[in-house]
């Protein structure tokens, strides 16, 4: 696997660190899974819901179990 170092805003590192946290995974497997879906999405042309714009828990990744009913 390849190494990549990013800067982060505090408020960004300290929700990555939460979430992934609560998901009980490190936060290099969170930015990898977030980062595959997001590249998954933009290829096939599909737009973020509103929640994920809205940044609510749980609906950046489809096998969270947190997410909201609709998203809507």
């Amino acid at each position: 696997m390849n190494a990549l170092s990013v800067k982060l805003p505090h408020d960004l590192h300290a929700s990555l660190a939460s979430e992934a946290r609560r998901r009980n995974v490190t936060r290099s497997a969170l930015v990898r899974d977030i980062l595959a879906e997001a590249l998954v999405r933009d290829a096939e042309g599909q737009l973020p819901s509103c929640a994920e714009l809205a940044g609510w828990p749980g609906t950046l990744h489809p096998s969270s179990s947190s997410s909201p009913a609709s998203g809507t």
